[in-house]
Protein backbone atom coordinates (compact mmCIF):
# COMPACT_ATOMS: atom_id res chain seq x y z
CA UNK A 1 0.00 0.00 0.00
CA UNK A 2 2.80 2.36 0.62
CA UNK A 3 4.15 2.15 -2.54
CA UNK A 4 1.26 2.45 -4.11
CA UNK A 5 0.44 6.00 -2.76
CA UNK A 6 3.86 6.98 -3.16
CA UNK A 7 3.56 6.09 -7.15
CA UNK A 8 0.24 6.69 -7.61
CA UNK A 9 0.88 9.51 -9.63
CA UNK A 10 4.56 8.90 -10.06
CA UNK A 11 5.14 6.93 -13.08
CA UNK A 12 9.16 7.76 -13.64
CA UNK A 13 9.22 6.39 -10.20
CA UNK A 14 7.27 3.48 -10.78
CA UNK A 15 8.86 2.80 -14.28
CA UNK A 16 12.52 2.83 -11.83
CA UNK A 17 11.69 1.37 -9.00
CA UNK A 18 9.09 -1.40 -9.66
CA UNK A 19 9.90 -2.05 -12.83
CA UNK A 20 13.81 -1.99 -12.64
CA UNK A 21 14.84 0.32 -15.54
CA UNK A 22 18.10 2.20 -14.41
CA UNK A 23 17.33 5.20 -17.03
CA UNK A 24 14.76 6.62 -19.36
CA UNK A 25 15.95 9.12 -21.44
CA UNK A 26 14.22 12.44 -21.30
CA UNK A 27 11.76 12.39 -24.01
CA UNK A 28 10.54 9.21 -21.71
CA UNK A 29 10.41 11.19 -19.07
CA UNK A 30 8.30 13.96 -20.52
CA UNK A 31 5.73 11.51 -21.52
CA UNK A 32 5.26 9.98 -17.99
CA UNK A 33 5.30 13.24 -16.13
CA UNK A 34 2.55 14.74 -18.31
CA UNK A 35 0.42 11.41 -18.14
CA UNK A 36 0.89 12.14 -14.33
CA UNK A 37 -1.00 15.42 -14.49
CA UNK A 38 -3.10 15.50 -17.87
CA UNK A 39 -5.76 12.82 -18.42
CA UNK A 40 -5.58 12.48 -22.02
CA UNK A 41 -1.79 12.66 -24.01
CA UNK A 42 -1.04 12.38 -27.55
CA UNK A 43 2.44 11.32 -28.70
CA UNK A 44 3.67 11.88 -31.76
CA UNK A 45 7.47 10.09 -32.48
CA UNK A 46 8.93 7.71 -35.20
CA UNK A 47 9.76 4.22 -34.54
CA UNK A 48 12.54 3.79 -32.18
CA UNK A 49 11.61 6.27 -29.89
CA UNK A 50 10.14 4.22 -26.86
CA UNK A 51 6.39 4.76 -27.41
CA UNK A 52 5.45 0.98 -26.95
CA UNK A 53 8.04 0.86 -23.93
CA UNK A 54 6.16 3.94 -22.83
CA UNK A 55 2.61 2.30 -23.19
CA UNK A 56 3.94 -0.54 -21.45
CA UNK A 57 4.88 1.46 -18.45
CA UNK A 58 1.37 3.31 -18.60
CA UNK A 59 -0.65 0.37 -18.74
CA UNK A 60 1.71 -1.42 -15.53
CA UNK A 61 1.85 1.47 -13.58
CA UNK A 62 -2.22 1.80 -14.04
CA UNK A 63 -2.60 -2.08 -13.49
CA UNK A 64 -0.61 -1.81 -10.28
CA UNK A 65 -1.83 1.42 -9.09
CA UNK A 66 -5.95 1.62 -9.90
CA UNK A 67 -8.07 -0.80 -8.16
CA UNK A 68 -10.14 -2.55 -10.68
CA UNK A 69 -8.69 -0.90 -13.63
CA UNK A 70 -9.92 -1.57 -17.13
CA UNK A 71 -7.47 -0.74 -20.00
CA UNK A 72 -8.71 -1.09 -23.34
CA UNK A 73 -5.45 -1.26 -25.72
CA UNK A 74 -6.18 -1.07 -29.09
CA UNK A 75 -4.37 -0.53 -32.47
CA UNK A 76 -5.10 -1.28 -36.10
CA UNK A 77 -3.72 -4.88 -36.35
CA UNK A 78 -3.42 -7.65 -34.11
CA UNK A 79 0.30 -7.79 -34.79
CA UNK A 80 0.79 -4.44 -33.27
CA UNK A 81 -1.14 -5.41 -30.31
CA UNK A 82 0.43 -8.91 -29.55
CA UNK A 83 3.43 -9.25 -31.45
CA UNK A 84 4.69 -5.68 -30.52
CA UNK A 85 2.69 -4.19 -27.01
CA UNK A 86 2.12 -7.25 -25.86
CA UNK A 87 5.29 -8.54 -25.99
CA UNK A 88 6.94 -5.56 -24.25
CA UNK A 89 4.60 -5.90 -21.44
CA UNK A 90 5.41 -9.49 -20.79
CA UNK A 91 9.63 -8.55 -21.03
CA UNK A 92 8.17 -5.42 -18.44
CA UNK A 93 6.93 -7.53 -15.95
CA UNK A 94 9.79 -10.11 -15.99
CA UNK A 95 11.47 -6.97 -15.09
CA UNK A 96 9.47 -6.78 -12.39
CA UNK A 97 10.03 -9.78 -11.11
CA UNK A 98 13.20 -9.29 -11.03
CA UNK A 99 13.70 -6.48 -9.14
CA UNK A 100 13.27 -6.64 -5.14
CA UNK A 101 10.34 -4.24 -5.24
CA UNK A 102 8.79 -5.13 -8.52
CA UNK A 103 8.61 -8.48 -7.59
CA UNK A 104 5.69 -8.05 -5.15
CA UNK A 105 3.50 -6.20 -7.95
CA UNK A 106 4.51 -9.10 -10.78
CA UNK A 107 3.14 -11.40 -8.75
CA UNK A 108 -0.32 -9.95 -8.98
CA UNK A 109 -0.35 -10.21 -12.08
CA UNK A 110 -1.41 -12.58 -14.95
CA UNK A 111 -0.04 -12.26 -19.20
CA UNK A 112 -1.78 -14.10 -21.19
CA UNK A 113 -2.15 -13.64 -24.91
CA UNK A 114 -4.93 -10.86 -25.23
CA UNK A 115 -4.97 -10.33 -21.49
CA UNK A 116 -3.22 -8.83 -18.33
CA UNK A 117 -4.94 -9.11 -15.44
CA UNK A 118 -4.73 -8.52 -12.03
CA UNK A 119 -4.83 -11.61 -9.65
CA UNK A 120 -6.55 -9.57 -6.72
CA UNK A 121 -9.65 -9.08 -8.75
CA UNK A 122 -9.13 -10.85 -12.29
CA UNK A 123 -12.51 -10.50 -13.12
CA UNK A 124 -12.97 -6.77 -13.07
CA UNK A 125 -8.86 -5.81 -13.01
CA UNK A 126 -7.28 -5.92 -16.61
CA UNK A 127 -5.64 -4.63 -19.69
CA UNK A 128 -7.22 -6.33 -22.70
CA UNK A 129 -5.94 -6.19 -26.47
CA UNK A 130 -8.60 -5.29 -28.57
CA UNK A 131 -8.24 -4.84 -32.27
CA UNK A 132 -9.89 -1.61 -33.94
CA UNK A 133 -11.50 -2.23 -37.09
CA UNK A 134 -14.56 -0.06 -38.43
CA UNK A 135 -16.69 -3.02 -39.30
CA UNK A 136 -15.87 -4.37 -35.40
CA UNK A 137 -16.52 -1.81 -33.25
CA UNK A 138 -18.21 -3.73 -30.53
CA UNK A 139 -14.63 -5.04 -29.56
CA UNK A 140 -14.07 -1.85 -27.89
CA UNK A 141 -17.58 -1.46 -25.99
CA UNK A 142 -18.13 -2.52 -22.77
CA UNK A 143 -15.38 -1.26 -20.44
CA UNK A 144 -16.75 0.76 -17.71
CA UNK A 145 -15.11 0.90 -14.04
CA UNK A 146 -13.99 3.12 -11.53
CA UNK A 147 -10.25 3.61 -13.26
CA UNK A 148 -10.31 3.36 -17.20
CA UNK A 149 -6.67 3.99 -19.32
CA UNK A 150 -7.71 3.89 -23.04
CA UNK A 151 -4.88 3.09 -24.99
CA UNK A 152 -4.73 4.06 -28.77
CA UNK A 153 -1.21 2.76 -30.30
CA UNK A 154 -0.72 3.84 -34.04
CA UNK A 155 -3.45 5.89 -33.71
CA UNK A 156 -3.54 7.11 -37.00
CA UNK A 157 -4.81 3.89 -38.11
CA UNK A 158 -7.81 3.49 -35.93
CA UNK A 159 -10.68 4.15 -37.44
CA UNK A 160 -13.20 7.05 -36.66
CA UNK A 161 -15.82 5.48 -35.38
CA UNK A 162 -13.40 2.53 -33.31
CA UNK A 163 -12.69 6.00 -31.44
CA UNK A 164 -15.98 6.98 -31.22
CA UNK A 165 -17.33 3.77 -29.31
CA UNK A 166 -13.76 4.16 -27.39
CA UNK A 167 -14.80 7.22 -25.81
CA UNK A 168 -18.15 5.44 -24.34
CA UNK A 169 -15.17 3.41 -22.17
CA UNK A 170 -15.25 5.80 -19.13
CA UNK A 171 -14.15 5.71 -15.07
CA UNK A 172 -16.72 6.68 -12.31
CA UNK A 173 -13.23 8.05 -10.71
CA UNK A 174 -10.98 8.14 -13.33
CA UNK A 175 -10.09 8.02 -16.79
CA UNK A 176 -7.51 8.30 -19.08
CA UNK A 177 -5.77 8.41 -22.83
CA UNK A 178 -2.88 8.01 -24.13
CA UNK A 179 -2.93 8.05 -28.56
CA UNK A 180 0.36 7.02 -29.69
CA UNK A 181 1.71 7.16 -33.47
CA UNK A 182 3.89 8.03 -36.07
CA UNK A 183 2.96 11.43 -37.12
Amino acid sequence: EQFVSEMWDDRVAFAMKVIGFERLDPMQIEFLRCLDKNDHVAVKAGHGTCKTTDLSIATLHYLSTRPDARIPCTAPSKHQLQDILWSEMSKQISMMARHPIGKIFANNLEWKKETITNLMSPATWFAAARTATKENTDALQGFHGPYVLRIIEEASGVSDPACEVLEGATGTVETKTIFAGNP
